[in-house]
């Protein structure tokens, strides 16, 4: 029989382990709090691009605020540029809110950010001025999951509280996200602390899946 999983033209599923998953830990140490900056107050005006060039501590969604006190005349596109925990290149369209307290999240968990670019179409008099951007609480896995019944757990430790917590309520369709394959965390609180996702994967990312 061939190493390849053939016998007589006939394919070998066992052999070839079409199918097959493995056993995979993604650690996030010390999470940055959604209140940590990636960039303070930046203008989006007509002719700026913010340049971030910029490692996230984990991959996470990005969060866009208005801190421009005050309502924006009308709604806004920025487009984020960057690398997913996967290493697939992506782009995410935001559309802001006008409100002067709006609050704008992502879905792509972004590694890495190359930049972030107003949308041509929304450039101009009558947009935002100012905006700050935050890491959110949706994260990223490194290797494809395929359904959230192959997320085994996800724990929580706290080392300065003493405190150990285990996600169950996290492993549903409302928290994991296959599209974008993450995970939204939030209610663990896990500012601070280390989160360990343990799950099954595909080990392929969702490109070459």
């Amino acid at each position: 029989m061939s190493t390849y999983g053939f016998k007589d033209g006939i394919l070998n599923v066992n052999a070839v382990k079409l199918g097959q998953k493995r056993y995979v830990e993604d650690i996030y140490t010390h999470v940055l709090s959604s209140a940590t900056h990636i960039k303070p107050s930046v203008s989006i005006s007509a002719t700026t691009s913010i340049y971030l060039a910029t490692t996230i501590d984990h991959p996470r969604n990005i969060m866009v605020k208005n801190v421009m006190l005050g309502a924006a005349e009308r709604k806004m596109k920025l487009v984020v540029k960057g690398y997913t925990g996967q290493g697939a290149y992506n782009e995410e369209v935001l559309t802001l809110s006008s409100a002067a307290t709006g609050v704008t999240r992502g879905n792509v968990a972004f590694a890495h950010i190359t930049e972030i670019v107003p949308a041509v179409a929304t450039k101009g008099y009558g947009t935002y001025s100012t905006v700050s951007i935050y890491p959110g609480l949706k994260v990223g896995l490194s290797e494809y999951v395929d359904d959230e019944d192959d997320i085994l757990s996800v724990q929580l430790y706290n080392r300065s509280a003493s405190r150990t917590a285990v996600g169950t309520t996290l492993i549903s369709t409302t928290n994991f996200n296959k599209t974008y394959q993450t995970l939204n965390i939030l209610s663990l609180n896990p500012i601070g602390s280390t989160v360990n996702i343990k799950y099954r994967s595909k080990f392929q990312n969702k490109e070459t899946y």
